[in-house]
């Protein structure tokens, strides 16, 4: 039970660095919770619009959208999807075609789910 809860702590800190979000948040943790989720909102379409200019091998895109993605979950203390960004926005286009769009997918709904959570409590 207790090798779970560490694993779980583990994988929690890695996706979210709650410190960042909570010294961010203050005393008042209502406003930050509406910025997550118009993060969550504005999140998912770019990267709808990752996954199209990998498709599409728009080198250029795929940097420009990670770039805007990575400055908001760096804020935020996402920090595994500020640094799937942070790769995507310093590949070549052969490693932009081996990259796991699932990943960055899952990655960035465990972090809003984490953040909401932390913001929760």
């Amino acid at each position: 039970m207790i090798n779970s809860v560490m694993t779980l702590v583990s994988s929690m800190s890695e996706l979210l660095n709650s410190s960042t979000l909570l010294d961010l948040a203050g005393d008042d943790k209502a406003p930050f919770l509406e910025i997550v989720n118009d993060f969550q909102e504005n999140g998912q379409d770019i990267i709808r619009k990752i996954k199209a200019a990998i498709l599409n091998e728009d080198l250029e895109s795929v940097k420009g959208l990670a770039h805007q993605l990575k400055g908001s979950s760096g804020t935020l203390g996402m920090e595994r999807l500020f640094e799937l960004c942070k790769t995507l926005e310093s590949s070549s286009l052969l490693e932009i075609g081996a990259f796991s769009k699932e990943e960055l997918s899952q990655v960035f709904q465990k972090s809003v789910k984490a953040a909401k959570e932390t913001l929760s409590d």
